[in-house]
């Protein structure tokens, strides 16, 4: 932790709190696992993108984080987000936007 501190990487609750904040949406709901077909957690995913970006974390400890029983789940998770970053440019707005909260907020 204290290199983290030293180095300005974001923690996992600092980025669950920026996307939060960002989607008006509670920290439980971006952590939280939804299932069923056609079901999707912009929040969710975004924040998986960005702790798998920008952490410096395994995806071991972030699949903990999430709820998922196999790290590899995190690697499809921001794998399908990046094919949708070149379409869909909501989505790339979104990224931005939160990106500079997460800079602001360990800086």
């Amino acid at each position: 932790k204290q290199a983290s501190m030293v180095s300005n990487v974001p923690s996992i609750e600092q980025i669950i709190t920026a996307v939060s904040d960002y989607y008006k949406v509670s920290y439980d709901e971006v952590v939280a696992i939804r299932k069923g077909k056609g079901i999707k957690s912009v929040p969710r995913n975004v924040a998986i993108y960005f702790c798998q970006e920008v952490a410096d974390k395994t995806l071991v400890e972030i699949a903990k984080v999430f709820g998922f029983s196999h790290p590899n789940s995190v690697s499809y998770v921001t794998s399908q987000l990046r094919r949708h970053l070149g379409t869909d440019f909501k989505l790339q707005k979104d990224i931005s936007v939160i990106s500079c909260c997460i800079i602001d907020n360990v800086t």
